[in-house]
């Protein structure tokens, strides 16, 4: 199935074009919410108005990041439409509906009112959920999920076999291609040969990301690792994917035993910005201080009551290990 890159993610065309479809049908929704209810209760019968539009347009945004942000496209291929169902909801009702609400604040003018806020919605949600359901009967999820074909047939790749049989995953494992002279831990009738290239395999399997589960890598050892040929999968947009992020990605966790330096200092993890140092930092200042403006009555009185029970020091100090490492 056809990737398209997205801020160093790949995402299948399908989801692309389902999202232009609900972005078009979230606007549409939110012009007619203010047309039937009103701008701020009163009547708004125009047909066409720009400001409308723009806050239209503003809402879909809002609505389609919010849907993004706790990845309800991808929740139906993993808990199918009943969790898809409920992931939308709260991004709508919770995530949208706050930042709608922000949105008035800081930009008066799209003060809409809370009726046709709620109005759009209400229905959005009754149009885009049996949009979704037909896009996902048609298209069919279990087509949606990620192909993956294994580099490597010993110990590791069994570990991703056993992690592959994990029910409610979003990706299909179609074969494993050994790596070395060894015996396989996996069983022959799920080994590829790779005779020819990894590049045929992937077109005749349709193959979405490749996952690298070697146990040697060292050609002096017997082990084989095309570099070159994995290249050339790569340049021709198949995701190539360490057994370790794999893991992180797919499971939530990280195996230690698959930790090497080789990870630490190619993970993306580590890269070091000073614009990003700087916007973080102010970020965690400007957090901290709305934290301190609204919570400080809370911890006046749990200084008070430390002082009464137990006494001075109120805060707990302690020497740890900070940046670069020093105290």
């Amino acid at each position: 199935m056809a990737h398209i890159r997205v801020f160093n993610h790949y995402v299948q065309s399908p989801f692309v074009l389902l999202a232009a479809l609900e972005f078009i049908l979230l606007a549409v929704c939110s012009y007619v919410s203010i047309v039937v209810w009103g701008w701020g209760g009163r009547p708004s019968f125009l047909p066409v108005d720009y400001i409308i539009l723009r806050y239209s347009l503003v809402y879909a945004l809002i609505m389609l990041l919010s849907t993004l942000s706790l990845g309800v496209y991808g929740a139906a291929v993993v808990e199918r439409f009943a969790g898809m169902a409920v992931r939308s909801v709260v991004s709508y009702c919770l995530l949208g509906c706050s930042a709608m609400v922000i949105l008035f604040y800081l930009v008066p003018e799209f003060d809409v009112g809370r009726r046709p806020l709620f109005a759009s919605v209400l229905l959005s949600l009754a149009i885009i959920l049996p949009v979704r359901k037909l896009f996902y009967i048609v298209v069919g999820a279990d087509n949606l999920k990620r192909r993956v074909m294994v580099l490597g047939a010993g110990v590791k790749a069994l570990a991703v076999k056993e992690a592959a049989s994990t029910a409610g995953l979003g990706f299909d494992v179609i074969g494993y291609i050994p790596s070395d002279n060894k015996p396989p831990a996996i069983e022959p009738s799920l080994l590829l040969d790779a005779f020819g290239s990894i590049l045929r395999l992937v077109n005749k399997h349709q193959v979405d990301e490749i996952v690298i589960a070697v146990d040697e890598r060292r050609r002096d050892a017997g082990s084989y690792f095309p570099i070159e040929e994995l290249l050339d999968c790569k340049m021709k947009g198949i995701k190539v994917t360490e057994a370790v992020k794999f893991y992180e990605r797919e499971l939530g966790r990280i195996e230690l035993d698959e930790i090497n330096p080789g990870w630490m200092v190619f993970g993306d993890g580590f890269h070091y910005s000073q614009l990003r140092d700087v916007v973080k930092r102010g970020f965690d200042i400007s957090i901290c201080i709305v934290l301190l403006l609204l919570a400080w009555p809370l911890m006046l009185f749990a200084v008070v009551a430390i002082l009464l029970e137990t006494g001075r020091p109120v805060i707990y100090k302690q020497v740890r290990v900070g940046l670069n490492g020093k105290p």
